[in-house]
């Protein structure tokens, strides 16, 4: 049975970057949309994903949304385009993104938080249902350190991961400490884990800049 195409998560729920902070950033030439037909991914300057970045970045360019200080991020945290991040393929993102928009479980409403209440970071069931997915119940046989490399690729393909991820992984390069790591689906794992935790370091670090923003613009309304 076939599964119909997902609706889009609602625009104004869970984004990565809060109004006040995503607005100044982009006057600051700090932020810029990725498309201007596709306001779902935005380039960010690397001195604003962190709190301590902005001051170890601040030699870098900022009126360039191509140089290497800008960085590709989904605007919202539950969507297809967190699931590139992550670093899937374009169709293991629309196969799970699909699953998870039509599950009878787990659906987008229970991830917006009441009025008045502040959602954790990235909703833990969309986090899970991904890592279900792709490594706890996938069925996806696993590699180990006494695997040759066609099972290390065979796995990787299976969860999906995107081929440019897959050869820089696999470089020979780094062969002995990619054993090391564990098997193949710790690895994707970990990777996931990490690319959530860049995710919440980077709207931890909106959020401050945020309260700031706002305190200046009641101030600055308060003198007219």
């Amino acid at each position: 049975m076939s599964i119909l195409p997902a609706p889009r998560p609602n625009p104004e729920s869970n984004p990565i970057l809060e109004e006040w902070d995503y607005t100044s950033l982009k006057a600051q030439y700090l932020l810029f949309d990725a498309n201007r037909d596709d306001s779902k991914t935005v380039l960010i300057h690397e001195r604003c994903q962190t709190s301590e970045s902005d001051l170890e970045c601040t030699h870098l360019a900022r009126n360039n949304p191509f140089a290497d200080a800008f960085v590709h991020i989904p605007r919202h945290l539950v969507s297809w385009e967190t699931l590139i991040y992550f670093g899937l393929s374009a169709n293991k993102a629309e196969e799970i993104w699909n699953l998870w928009a039509h599950s009878q479980v787990l659906v987008l409403a229970h991830d917006i938080p009441a009025p008045g209440i502040r959602a954790r970071f990235l909703p833990p069931a969309f986090l899970d249902f991904v890592l279900d997915c792709l490594v706890r119940k996938s069925g996806v046989p696993d590699a180990g350190a006494h695997d040759d490399d066609t099972k290390w690729y065979e796995c990787l393909v299976a969860c999906g991961i995107h081929p440019v991820i897959q050869m820089r992984f696999m470089d020979p390069a780094g062969a002995v400490e990619r054993r090391q790591l564990g098997t193949c689906l710790d690895f994707v794992r970990v990777m996931i884990k990490a690319r959530y935790d860049e995710l919440q370091r980077i709207n931890k670090a909106s959020r401050v800049r945020d309260q700031v923003v706002g305190i200046r613009n009641r101030l600055c309304g308060s003198l007219y």
